[in-house]
């Protein structure tokens, strides 16, 4: 996946990369490095997770809500 695909679907999604970058235990410039890095695509792994929470988005399912077993055993929030 293009970077800038990955950032739009990110926007629509209503998640900034630090949100992602949080939940993903990253530094949110380790991500937008991608932009300019190498092909400008981003690793699959990025690119699936940013499509499965999209998908979520979509159906109007919070990203929290979801990730919430998850986040409850860590010190961070989405």
């Amino acid at each position: 996946m293009r970077y800038h695909e990955f950032k739009s679907i990110l926007k629509e999604a209503r998640i900034p990369v630090k949100t992602l970058a949080a939940i993903l235990d990253m530094n949110p410039t380790s991500i937008t490095n991608y932009k300019d890095g190498g092909k400008g695509e981003v690793p699959r792994h990025l690119a699936v997770v940013v499509t499965l929470l999209s998908a979520l988005s979509e159906h109007k399912i919070p990203v929290d809500q979801v990730l919430s077993r998850y986040l409850r055993g860590q010190d961070q929030s989405v």
